[in-house]
């Protein structure tokens, strides 16, 4: 089963996210990064449960096969 497009869409919002929320107290208060950050993450953690439920039914037909 390959990789989706959404996939990789979603661990580049988990490094954003990662990324603004480290970044968080440097940031100018008029970014909400605190907000956009969590948002981001929430996003992310969604879309690793859409994205495995995807790779788990994709998969399902070659882990219930029977060699005879």
């Amino acid at each position: 089963v390959h990789v989706t497009l959404l996939a990789k869409y979603k661990t580049a919002i988990q490094m954003v996210a990662i990324t603004v929320l480290l970044w968080f107290h440097a940031a100018p208060w008029w970014l909400f990064a605190d907000i956009t950050g969590m948002f981001l993450l929430w996003l992310s953690a969604v879309l690793t449960l859409w994205t495995g439920w995807q790779y788990v039914k994709n998969s399902w037909p070659y882990l219930h096969q029977t060699d005879a």
